[in-house]
């Protein structure tokens, strides 16, 4: 069966007469196909800057979030940290980056790569399914997931971004000539 034919046959458990321990099984088996799935909003993480300031997705509404758990004692996260530099000049006025690292380690920003460094006490593997590093997901600017998961630097992401960008560039013309005609 697809995950979509599932999907909308455990919707159609709310509407029925099956008793509630039944009901309450089928929306954890939802709950659990949806799970990272792109258009539901993820998980909540307590995040932290390298100052130990608080860090909120809701703080950059109406951007896009790049959440990038990486390991800076990693070299292959050392390359797509390098990758990110660029990326993020090109989409500096749209992206926002948040680099997930370690909890525990000693790091300091002197390569001076992109974005916000932070980390959590959240276990990355439990909430985000994070077993290797680098791994990324891209949040909407609607604090959806748009991306998950995204590509990492070196293996498409500004391509994507790209598109994306793009895409939202189309669609405010579109809007913006739209209300011209009225």
């Amino acid at each position: 069966f697809s995950k979509a034919s599932i999907l909308k046959m455990l919707d159609l458990v709310k509407n029925s007469e099956w008793n509630a321990y039944e009901k309450e099984t089928a929306q954890l088996i939802r709950s659990r196909l949806v799970y990272l799935s792109v258009g539901t909003y993820p998980p909540a993480l307590v995040l932290k800057d390298l100052n130990g300031k608080d860090v909120n997705f809701s703080d950059f509404r109406n951007n896009y979030i790049y959440l990038h758990f990486t390991d800076p004692k990693n070299t292959i996260c050392l390359q797509h940290l390098d990758a990110l530099k660029t990326i993020a000049t090109h989409y500096k006025e749209n992206l926002v980056i948040i680099n997930v690292i370690p909890n525990g380690s000693s790091f300091t920003n002197s390569s001076n790569w992109a974005g916000i460094f932070a980390t959590t006490d959240n276990n990355p593997e439990e909430t985000y399914k994070v077993k290797t590093f680098p791994n990324s997901f891209l949040i909407g600017k609607d604090g959806k997931l748009l991306l998950s998961p995204a590509p990492n630097p070196i293996d498409g992401l500004d391509r994507q971004l790209g598109h994306i960008f793009k895409s939202d560039y189309l669609k405010e013309m579109q809007k913006n000539n739209q209300k011209i005609k009225q």
